[in-house]
């Protein structure tokens, strides 16, 4: 399970939005989830103590990785163009990044369309 959290956590997957420290974060709890569980043998070994720790670290990892989860959905309240009366507009985490890029991309390829022909001879 662990390792299937990791790969989701790689780039171009559903929780590669997660930042250093929430990476950290998921990283240590789950290394402390991996050692109560070895030492313990399964959750039904464990203390009363323990097995409320690893519930509670477990709680922890997946309200991180659903804080941070791609297909999230997030609302902001925008005014069209020519109206004062804002509009409720919803998009996943993903869909932002990606455009996000391609008007990056875009504004990239504009800033070089005005570089053409200049320099030295022109």
């Amino acid at each position: 399970m662990v390792e299937k959290i990791h790969a989701q956590m790689e780039p171009g997957q559903r929780y590669e939005f997660l930042s250093s420290q929430d990476r950290k974060n998921v990283n240590a709890i789950l290394e402390r989830m991996a050692g109560m569980l070895a030492t313990n043998g399964s959750v039904e070994a464990m203390s009363e103590d323990d097995r409320t720790r690893l519930f509670n670290d477990q709680e922890k990892v997946n309200g991180l990785l659903a804080r941070n989860a791609d297909d999230r959905l997030v609302c902001t309240f925008v005014a069209p163009v020519g109206s004062h009366l804002p509009v409720k507009k919803c998009q996943t985490a993903r869909e932002i990044a990606e455009n996000r890029k391609q008007f990056r991309r875009q504004a990239d390829e504009l800033g070089n369309m005005g570089r053409v022909g200049q320099g030295p001879g022109n």
